[in-house]
């Protein structure tokens, strides 16, 4: 009880649930997973492949100044836990990254210090990047 689920069985739960009605139609975002390199290969031999993954990147500093109000009533906020999240991430997300990049050209890094406009334009311009890939690719099939 309270243990964390294994890789394995967290990825058939996410398989299962991206291949439902509402993920085929709308799409889907994955928050904080994967976390490792390990992970993102596991996804991909799963056939879980993001069209597009965005790193966002805040610096330290900037994440004590946004949770100083919070560190009282938010348990995520707590110092020595954000300390121990931010120190195993710290090493395993630029290679979680490279790995997307290198297979996919799929990585988009983003400025976490700017505006949330900033971060709105950034993913929609993605996004319209993938349609269009998608539909060139859907010509050149058809029409050879």
């Amino acid at each position: 009880m309270g243990e964390e689920v294994d890789d394995a069985t967290f990825i058939e739960m996410l398989k299962s649930r991206l291949s439902l009605k509402d993920c085929c139609e709308n799409g889907w975002v994955l928050d904080g997973y994967p976390q490792t390199r390990s992970q993102a290969v596991a996804l991909v031999e799963a056939g879980i492949v993001p069209d597009t993954v965005f790193q966002i990147d805040v610096p330290i500093e900037t994440i004590y100044s946004r949770t100083v109000g919070r560190v009282e009533t938010d348990f995520s906020c707590d110092r020595s836990i954000l300390v121990r999240r931010l120190t195993r991430q710290s090493g395993m997300i630029p290679e979680t990254g490279f790995f997307y990049n290198k297979y996919f050209s799929s990585l988009v890094n983003v400025d976490g210090t700017k505006s949330r406009w900033y971060m709105e334009d950034l993913a929609l311009e993605s996004l319209e990047k993938v349609i269009k890939a998608r539909l060139e690719f859907a010509r050149n099939y058809y029409f050879g």
